[in-house]
C-alpha cells in the first residue's frame, strides 16, 4: 500500500512494466540497498579495477555474476529485501524492493521503500504519514547505452568522487532527486553532464521557492588504469517561479562564463540565487589491491588576502586495500576529512548544498574535520566481521545554518562551540541463501539530519541485530 500522492507515480511506472513484456531481456541494474554491493567492493578491493568510476550509479550487474545471494539470472526480477533492526529497543521495520530488467540497450530500476513514522524524515526526508507509515521511491529511472553514450533519466542516487563511504562531492547518502544524465565516452576521456530538480521549499513569503542542480564532469580514465583523473562543477540554482536554465544545460559550456553573463542578483535578501562549487577528484593503484585517492571541492576561493570572508573549501585523502591473512581477506579504509567551516552554505534562497534537509556532500557536513578507519574481516566467502570507527570534530555551522562569514576569517576552526565525537560500530555478519543476518554495537547516527543545528548530538549505543531477507521472484519472457 503506498500513499494517494504515490500512486500516479506507481500507474505510470506499471505501464513501464507492461511495455516491457513483449521485450527480451539482458543486463540489469543493483540497488545501493542490495547486501550484494557488499560483495561489489569486496571485488574491487581484489583488483582495484577503476574503470567501476567510470560507470553509472546504480551499477550494472551481469547475469552470470553470482554472489551469496541470489544471482537475478532471471530476463525480469523483483527483488524483495524487507528487514528489521532493534537498536536501542526501538524496531526499526522497512518494507522496501526493486524490480529490475533490461534488453538489448536499455534499463530500469524501481524501487519503493516503507518505513514506520518513526523514522520518515531522518531516513528518507519525508514529514508525509499515512497510517503510522512513511514511504517514498527511491529509484526510479530508465537508462539507455549506444556505443559512445548513456542517457539515464529518472531517479536516483548521485555518487560522484572517489570515496565508497562518503564523498565530499556528492555522496549519494542523501534522498535521490529526479535527473537527467548525458555521458559521452570518447576513448580513455568520459565527459557527464547532470541536470535535476531538487526539493522545493518556502520563502518568508510563504511563495514556492524551485530548486535545481546541474553539474559537469570529466574523468581520465587511461588504458592502463593505473591512475583516474578527474574535476567538474556543479551549481544549484534557486528562485520563485524559476524554471530550468538552459545555458546550465549545455553539456560543454562551463558555468562560470553564464553566470557572470547572466546576473540573478536582484539586490533583494536572499537573491543571490547560484551557488557554484567546483571539484577535483583522483586515484592511483600503488599495488593491484591498494591505492590512495583524494578529493577537493572549492565552495569559494578567496583571491584576495584582504577579504574578510575565509576560503570554503572540503579536502579529502584516502588509502584503502586488501590482503590475504590466515585463509582469511582484510579489507582497510582509512580516511581524512576536513570541511572548512563555511563550505556547503550559501547566502541565496535555499541555495545551500541539502536536499530535504540532508547534506548533499560529506555525511557530518561543513564545519568539521574527521578520521575514519574502516575493516571487513571475510573470515569466510559468507561471514564477515566489520569495525567502523571515526573520530570527528565538529563545530558550530551546518548546512541550514545563515550564511554570516564576513569577518570570520581568523576566527578558529571548527567554528565555536565544537563538539568531539568518536563513533563506533563492532557486528559480525552472516549471508545465507536468502537471509543476511547482523549483530553487533554501534554508536553511529542513522542520519545526516542529526547534525542540522548546533545543538550536540549524543549516543551512548547499543546493541543491535539486523535481519534482513533477500528474495527473487523472477520470470522469463521467451
Amino acid at each position: 500500500m503506498m500513499f494517494y500522492i504515490k500512486r500516479i507515480d506507481l500507474f505510470n511506472y506499471f505501464i513501464f512494466i507492461i511495455i516491457f513484456v513483449n521485450m527480451t531481456f539482458a543486463s540489469k541494474l543493483i540497488s545501493i540497498s542490495d547486501p550484494s554491493l557488499l560483495f561489489i567492493k569486496k571485488d574491487f578491493s581484489l583488483n582495484h579495477d577503476l574503470s567501476v568510476y567510470a560507470n553509472q550509479n546504480p551499477f550494472e550487474i551481469e547475469n552470470t555474476k553470482l554472489y551469496n545471494f541470489n544471482s537475478l539470472t532471471s530476463d525480469v526480477s523483483i527483488r524483495l529485501l524487507p528487514s528489521i533492526s532493534m537498536l536501542n529497543r526501538i524496531p526499526d521495520l522497512r518494507l522496501q524492493g526493486y524490480i529490475t530488467c533490461g534488453w538489448e540497450n536499455l534499463s530500469l530500476l524501481i524501487e519503493p521503500v516503507i518505513v514506520h513514522k518513526n523514522y520518515g524524515e531522518s531516513l528518507l526526508g519525508s514529514d508525509f504519514t499515512r497510517y503510522n507509515i512513511s514511504g517514498n521511491i527511491t529509484n526510479a529511472f530508465i537508462r539507455y547505452k549506444m556505443k559512445n553514450i548513456v542517457l539515464h533519466l529518472g531517479r536516483s542516487p548521485v555518487w560522484w568522487g572517489q570515496s565508497w563511504e562518503t564523498s565530499i562531492i556528492q555522496s549519494g547518502k542523501f534522498p535521490s532527486y529526479d535527473h537527467f544524465d548525458l555521458k559521452l565516452n570518447l576513448g580513455s576521456i568520459q565527459i557527464e553532464m547532470l541536470m535535476g530538480q531538487l526539493s522545493s521549499d518556502s520563502w518568508e513569503n510563504n511563495n514556492r521557492i524551485k530548486r535545481y542542480i546541474a553539474g559537469h564532469k570529466v574523468i581520465w580514465l587511461p588504458k592502463h588504469k593505473k591512475w583516474i583523473i578527474g574535476f567538474g562543477e556543479q551549481i544549484i540554482y534557486t528562485g520563485e517561479n524559476r524554471g530550468i536554465e538552459f545555458h546550465y544545460f549545455n553539456p560543454v559550456l562551463s558555468y562560470i562564463p553564464s553566470l557572470l553573463n547572466e546576473s540573478t542578483n536582484t539586490g533583494l535578501p536572499g537573491s543571490d540565487n547560484d551557488n557554484i562549487i567546483l571539484f577535483a577528484f583522483g586515484r592511483y593503484n600503488l599495488q593491484p589491491n591498494s591505492s590512495i585517492y583524494s578529493e577537493l571541492i572549492i565552495d569559494e576561493f578567496q583571491v584576495d588576502k584582504s577579504s574578510s570572508i575565509p576560503h570554503s573549501l572540503g579536502l579529502k585523502l584516502g588509502f584503502d586495500g586488501s590482503f590475504n591473512h590466515l585463509n582469511s581477506l582484510l579489507i582497510y579504509t582509512l580516511e581524512y576529512n576536513k570541511i572548512d567551516s563555511w563550505t556547503y552554505i550559501h547566502p541565496g534562497q535555499f541555495t545551500s548544498w541539502e536536499n530535504r534537509q540532508f547534506p548533499i556532500g560529506y555525511f557530518y557536513g561543513p564545519d568539521c574535520w574527521s578520521i575514519l578507519l574502516l575493516l571487513d574481516y571475510w573470515i569466510r566467502d559468507d561471514i564477515l566481521f566489520s569495525l567502523e570507527t571515526t573520530y570527528l570534530e565538529k563545530g558550530y555551522n551546518s548546512v541550514l545554518s545563515k550564511y554570516n562569514a564576513s569577518d570570520t576569517r581568523d576566527d578558529p576552526f571548527p567554528t565555536s562551540p565544537v563538539t568531539i565525537y568518536s563513533f563506533n560500530k563492532y557486528s559480525v555478519t552472516w549471508n545465507s541463501k536468502h537471509i543476511a543476518y547482523e549483530i553487533g554495537w554501534s554508536n553511529i547516527p542513522i542520519s545526516s539530519r542529526k547534525f542540522l543545528s548546533s545543538k550536540p548530538y549524543f549516543s551512548d549505543g547499543s546493541f543491535f541485530l539486523k535481519v534482513q531477507l533477500v528474495y527473487d521472484i523472477g520470470f522469463d519472457l521467451n
